[in-house]
């Protein structure tokens, strides 16, 4: 990663305190990360795939055409929002940290609302 701008006198020393405090933590969290797009993906296709064996087989039971695309596009809109909200505990837990130290270098409190 390039070196952050310390040109103001309140971001002298970030370079040092990003290598320190933050990209030790954004490493570790990669490995967890991966999983769970792996996982998000895996949840969302189901969801998908289920919507899809739901909508054949109300077509083949004599349900109009039109149901066969309604019940797939439900599916995978369902699949689509399931798979993405797999990763939201993450994107929390790395904004509260990543924010939070960048306000403790700053000498601010962050509180999330």
């Amino acid at each position: 990663m390039s070196d952050f701008l310390e040109e103001r006198a309140e971001f002298k020393g970030f370079n040092r305190y990003y290598n320190a405090e933050i990209l030790p933590f954004l490493h570790e969290k990669e490995a967890e990360r991966q999983k769970l797009v792996s996982k998000g993906y895996k949840v969302g296709f189901g969801i998908a795939a289920l919507g899809v064996v739901i909508a054949v087989f109300a077509t083949s039971r004599g349900a109009p055409p039109m149901v066969f695309f309604v019940v797939a596009a439900l599916g995978a809109i369902i699949g689509m929002i399931s798979g993405a909200a797999v990763l939201g505990s993450m994107k929390k837990e790395i904004k509260q940290h990543l924010v939070g130290r960048i306000c403790q270098f700053l000498g601010w409190e962050f509180v999330e609302k």
